[in-house]
């Protein structure tokens, strides 16, 4: 089995467990990035949707920036793919310049949304997220560049790897910055909540309107103990795209559970764009050795046969991996990762 992450989910509505590498080999999906799944919950009021991962650059995104977090010694982050997908359904309905259509429905394709051109597709805007990224990663985010030449979508790029892994590296930040929100221990707090998906939805907040958000208080302050983290919230239209969020992140995640993930074919071209966007996020990142190392795994297979070693070669290669701030948490905020 590669050196991957497997999705453990046991049931639709509990949080995919994400471990490493060795696993029973009964496991159908390698990566679990789900594939086409009709939402339960309506995306920006439009009900009925059929998701589905427009092309192999987003399902290697989203793969990574799970991988990443689970990788993070100390924090207890094991974010999915689905809840990456859902975040950008949410933030942009993936209509982040033209995407592909539906590969099994051509006439399924995200409706153009120009609007979210100016903060990419998962939504991360200069004066919450970049902001607090270039703060606690200075020396390894594209702090010197300008925010436009990074984040957000254009006609010549969609930004989607420098978003998912824009948002992977700001929820460490964000959950570090939990402790400063009413939780000394946030490890402690999600581990003890009834909400399956309480890390999600608090994440979510953060996400959507910035780590310093008073509802944050409330979530901690309040709903510890509450099956549902989100009816704490009392901003109404933040708590309903926090409810989406869960909503299509359960969704997606039963797919996965069901052994249906994403498993069209990988191309070059799409490895090659992948890597080269990292390297627009990462300066230091070592895209030359990354692209040459995915393509020589590469062999003409499906996303769930060529992708592990394709993740594992960039892994290994790219030289830019995800920790806790530590250093910078204590020059900023007076803070250490948390226990």
């Amino acid at each position: 089995m590669p050196r991957f992450l497997i999705a453990l989910s046991l049931v639709a509505c509990t949080r995919t467990t994400v471990v490493d590498g060795d696993s029973d080999a009964s496991e159908a999906c390698a990566i679990p990035v789900p594939a086409q799944t009709d939402l339960s919950s309506p995306v920006w009021g439009e009900p009925g949707v059929r998701f589905y991962v427009p092309d192999g650059r987003w399902a290697l995104a989203t793969a990574l920036a799970s991988r990443q977090l689970h990788e993070v010694d100390g924090l207890d982050l094991d974010l999915s793919p689905s809840w990456f997908f859902a975040s950008a359904l949410e933030a942009s309905f993936l209509g982040c310049t033209e995407q592909p259509a539906d590969p099994d429905e051509p006439a399924n394709r995200y409706d153009r949304q120009p609007s979210t051109d100016s903060e990419g597709c998962f939504e991360l805007p200069d004066s919450t997220v970049w902001i607090e990224l270039c703060r606690l990663f200075p020396d390894d985010l594209a702090c010197e560049a300008a925010y436009a030449d990074v984040i957000p979508s254009t006609a010549r790029r969609d930004a989607v790897p420098t978003g998912a892994l824009g948002l992977a590296w700001f929820d460490v930040a964000a959950y570090a910055l939990f402790q400063r929100r009413g939780s000394a221990d946030p490890d402690a707090f999600f581990a003890a909540s009834p909400d399956p998906l309480a890390l999600e939805k608090a994440l979510a907040v953060a996400h959507a309107a910035g780590p310093w958000e008073p509802e944050l208080d409330a979530l901690f302050a309040g709903c510890a103990e509450a099956e549902d983290v989100g009816s704490c919230l009392t901003d109404a239209p933040l708590a309903a795209r926090v409810s989406a969020v869960a909503s299509h992140t359960a969704d997606l995640e039963a797919s996965v559970a069901a052994d249906h993930c994403y498993d069209e074919p990988l191309t070059e071209a799409e490895v090659e764009a992948f890597v080269a966007d990292l390297g627009v996020l990462w300066p230091r990142a070592r895209v030359t050795e990354a692209t040459d190392a995915a393509l020589a795994v590469l062999d003409g297979g499906s996303f769930q046969e060529d992708g592990p070693a394709v993740l594992d070669a960039v892994a290994d290669e790219i030289g830019v991996a995800l920790s806790c701030p530590g250093a910078q948490l204590g020059t900023w905020y007076a803070l250490e990762c948390p226990p």
